[in-house]
């Protein structure tokens, strides 16, 4: 963490782990992301989510399995993030669906399941009551939600 008026430096992790992702909380008390600590180009399944809580220094890991997450992001009333993961158990060759976590309880859900295609950029409405997403298929590009 920098300050931009000082420009001082603040590390805020110890770990020896590869970071990819990251999103911080929109009240800035929190940090998610993802990491893990094998350093091989093509096992990114073996990243998890973790959860960084800036006050006290204390990192807790939200997922614990074989696929890859990545591409986080916090909703705007800061109470869960989305983040995209072909599937919560194995590493599969699947196409990424997007996710749901309350990093509060540890609860996730699948709120993509009935696309089938690929998923690019998304983004949570202003509310929090829906993610809006542009999707792939074949070779038409839309917008869903």
């Amino acid at each position: 963490m920098i300050d931009v008026a000082s420009a001082e430096e603040n590390r805020l992790t110890e770990m020896d782990h590869r970071i990819g992702s990251f999103a911080v909380s929109p009240d800035a008390d929190r940090i998610v992301f993802t990491s893990r600590s094998e350093n091989r180009r093509n096992q990114q399944n073996h990243s998890e989510i973790r959860l960084l809580t800036i006050g006290s220094g204390e990192i807790s890991q939200l997922t614990e399995n074989r696929a890859p997450e990545s591409r986080l992001v916090w909703a705007p009333d800061g109470r869960t993030f989305a983040y995209t993961a072909r599937t919560d158990g194995e590493w599969e060759l699947m196409l990424d669906k997007i996710w749901v976590m309350d990093p509060e309880r540890g609860d996730k859900r699948l709120v993509s399941a009935a696309f089938d295609g690929n998923i690019g950029t998304f983004v949570w409405t202003p509310d929090a009551s829906g993610i809006l997403f542009s999707g792939l298929q074949g070779t038409n590009n839309n917008l869903f939600r």
